[in-house]
């Protein structure tokens, strides 16, 4: 019996466990399992069109939980993808991208620290990378989703609205990602920074602004846009305004796009929504998380790593999973792509003041950490810790389940205990 077999064993537990995981496999394949009598030759759990009325939504914790086993898989894919671009150093080690040593362990040590819901690794690198870690996007994106919704519900408890915007710009398969993305970003520098915007801005009552930038891959190459939120200070906008608004931004935006270099989008290349008064934006292309009453603007604005693509298209993390349509060798060098292409932009900004105006405090992502109360639980050493690495990429994240529910035997049979010196994790 293998190590994983040993932890995960057959108790009816563990059985609803399996059960559960093969509800979520379903869930993100949009399909479900074809009880044998329908499914011929075919296996059964071949998978068919998404039955609504058998699959109910995963209970939170659970879904947490399989999210974060599936990060963890996917961050030692991106580490294999990402050794290519590594670089010798004077001591003649070879030292891979930020994103491609997180997780590694810094000392002779690994902690586990647990607090009242949930549970953590300390002694290990951490890459603090925005858009390349499947580990570390999640924690910075979550607190980016909050700062945006906390100061989108000031703004409509003070009476004003929002617009949700979106622009993107057209592409070719052949087009690079460097090519595109900054294409889009020089055609929103071109957009804010003139004395036209600035005029109509002030006219329609905008006084700040929230800048995403999320960015896909499908059957027509990479596909990156920009969402904005337009803070407005109105009580109302009508229909008509509205519409007059889009139009005069998609002509403004096809010029910008021009002036940047980029090629001008179709009208379905620029979308201009209201943010209702719950703080949702009802647009026809935001994509809902196994539809999630909780899903607000916030985090439509931040949340890339929460998605799914949509219509044959991916997010960039899915280039990650073993499962994906396209090839691994294909998807090695996308991802190197959208690595390199993205490192050192920023993908959240805010106009200069708005953070300050809602009493939204300046926090590096290096610097974000979850406000929870914390206790060291667990020892272990860096040895033992790489070596369940090695026998499983998604198991320490197992281990750190075994914590949050209390089963510490559980956690022994993965990580032996002992007393070695943790060395805190590196920002």
């Amino acid at each position: 019996m293998s190590l994983a077999e040993n932890v995960l064993g057959a108790s009816a537990g563990d059985a609803a466990s399996r059960k559960q995981a093969d509800i979520a496999e379903r869930q993100r394949s949009g399909g479900r399992a074809v009880p044998a009598a329908q499914s011929g030759s075919e296996r059964l759990g071949a998978v068919a069109p998404l039955d609504t009325t058998q699959v109910k939504p995963l209970p939170l914790v659970l879904k947490k939980r399989l999210n974060r086993r599936n990060a963890w898989a996917r961050r030692a894919q991106s580490g294999d993808f990402l050794r290519p671009l590594s670089r010798k150093k004077e001591n003649g080690f070879w030292q891979p991208p930020r994103p491609g040593s997180c997780s590694w362990t810094l000392g002779s040590g690994v902690g586990i620290m647990a607090g009242e819901t949930s549970a953590r690794f300390t002694g290990l690198e951490r890459c603090s990378s925005i858009w390349a870690c499947p580990c570390c996007a999640p924690v910075i994106r979550s607190q980016r989703a909050a700062e945006v919704q906390a100061a989108v519900e000031a703004h409509q408890a003070a009476g004003g609205q929002l617009l949700f915007f979106t622009g993107t710009v057209r592409h070719r398969k052949t087009d690079s990602l460097e090519t595109t993305l900054g294409g889009l970003l020089g055609a929103w520098a071109a957009l804010t920074k003139t004395g036209i915007w600035k005029k109509k801005k002030k006219k329609f009552g905008i006084t700040g602004y929230i800048r995403a930038v999320e960015v896909t891959y499908g059957a027509h190459g990479w596909h990156p846009h920009v969402h904005a939120l337009l803070f407005i200070d109105r009580a109302e906008i009508s229909e008509a305004e509205l519409e007059a608004f889009q139009a005069w931004l998609y002509g403004y935006w096809c010029e910008a796009v021009e002036k940047a270099g980029a090629r001008k989008p179709t009208e379905k290349g620029l979308d201009v929504q209201k943010v209702d008064a719950k703080g949702k934006v009802l647009a026809k292309y935001v994509a809902k998380i196994q539809q999630e009453k909780s899903w607000s603007v916030g985090a439509e604005m931040t949340r890339v790593d929460a998605k799914r693509g949509r219509e044959g298209s991916l997010i960039p993390f899915e280039l990650l999973d073993k499962n994906s349509p396209i090839d691994e060798k294909k998807r090695a060098i996308l991802w190197r792509e959208f690595y390199t292409s993205t490192k050192s932009r920023r993908a959240i900004t805010w106009s200069r003041g708005l953070k300050k105006r809602f009493g939204i405090g300046e926090i590096e992502d290096e610097n974000i950490v979850e406000n929870i109360v914390e206790t060291l639980v667990w020892r272990t050493s860096s040895k033992d810790f790489r070596s369940l690495v090695k026998q499983g990429a998604s198991l320490p994240a197992i281990a750190l389940e075994h914590v949050e529910k209390g089963e510490l035997e559980k956690v022994a049979l993965l990580l032996p205990k002992n007393n070695e010196t943790i060395v805190e994790n590196s920002p």
